[in-house]
């Protein structure tokens, strides 16, 4: 069964947005590495074990045509995104969205080239089409041998307070959460997005608050 991996926050200036959640909670993210192909690169932030926010930018570096870097450099502000589910068995995960429904593509191999110049490798499997469930629905993940869960190596200092999803139809995206095993919260709403809610693991506590942010690749 699945669990929740990371949860990613989608900006069109990644320098800013880091800079600025720091201001905001005094945990500066970490700059993870860049995606070749995809036009993007990102920042870390540990939210506990085998849980971490992922912020997701454009890449001056790359081509941005018809890429999602060139998506997300055209947001009008910050927001988030989508999620991330672990699992450690893609196929029997696969097996069981196509059982409600759900049909996805075989998983494939993708990777992030760090700041020290090494790669970083996993498996990834999204389901399709997307409008099924849209970008509430998460994307599976599975980290293989990776020396260390990005979770565990990246700045700490904040936790996950609530995560909820917003759907209009609350009833059936939970029942696609259940399948998989995801215990996510889901309130019905007309504008489909998220409720996070992150709060400092500190005296000094900060709360970020975000819901029904809508990207559309």
């Amino acid at each position: 069964m699945a669990a929740i991996d990371h949860i990613i926050w989608a900006t069109p200036d990644l320098d800013a947005c880091v800079k600025g959640f720091a201001q905001m909670t005094g945990v500066e993210p970490r700059i993870g590495g860049s995606h070749p192909g995809l036009g993007t690169r990102n920042a870390l932030l540990s939210l506990g074990p085998k849980l971490y926010l992922e912020i997701i930018g454009p890449d001056p570096a790359q081509d941005l045509t018809d890429t999602y870097g060139g998506v997300f450099a055209k947001l009008s502000a910050p927001g988030m995104f989508t999620l991330a589910a672990r699992s450690e068995d893609l196929s029997s995960t696969r097996k069981t969205l196509a059982e409600v429904g759900l049909t996805s593509p075989a998983p494939f191999e993708m990777g992030r080239k760090l700041p020290n110049g090494d790669t970083l490798s996993w498996r990834i499997m999204a389901h399709a089409p997307r409008g099924a469930h849209g970008w509430e629905f998460p994307f599976f993940i599975d980290w293989g041998t990776v020396p260390a869960h990005p979770a565990e190596d990246s700045p700490k200092g904040c936790s996950i307070k609530r995560f909820a999803a917003l759907a209009p139809d609350a009833v059936k995206l939970e029942r696609a959460y259940r399948a998989v095993g995801l215990d996510i919260e889901v309130r019905r709403a007309m504008r489909p997005g998220f409720e996070t809610v992150l709060t400092r693991r500190a005296a000094r506590s900060c709360s970020i608050r975000h819901a029904g942010c809508r990207t559309t690749p």
